[in-house]
């Protein structure tokens, strides 16, 4: 486990490589996605590398190279315990 997050409200997915995410269409239709996560900083910069690091092939070198190819714009977004 990630010492930085043995007692946050992230430890129990601090192991995990993804996640299911689940967001609400309008008419309030749940959607599931799946998430690479890694946990390293606040920054984009620094989301960006420790996914790379973390998943090396998948995000390291395909996802950056498949978002460049088809023109979309690779989000980060930090998670905060509530």
């Amino acid at each position: 486990m990630n010492p930085a997050l043995a007692n946050t409200a992230l430890a129990p997915i601090s192991n995990a490589k993804a996640i299911l995410l689940t967001t609400y269409k309008r008419d309030g239709t749940p959607v599931a996605t799946p998430v690479s996560v890694a946990f390293d900083g606040e920054q984009a910069r620094l989301a960006a590398r420790a996914l790379g690091h973390r998943h090396r092939i998948l995000q390291a070198i395909l996802v950056p190279t498949a978002h460049r190819m088809m023109g979309y714009r690779t989000l980060h977004y930090e998670l905060i315990p509530g």
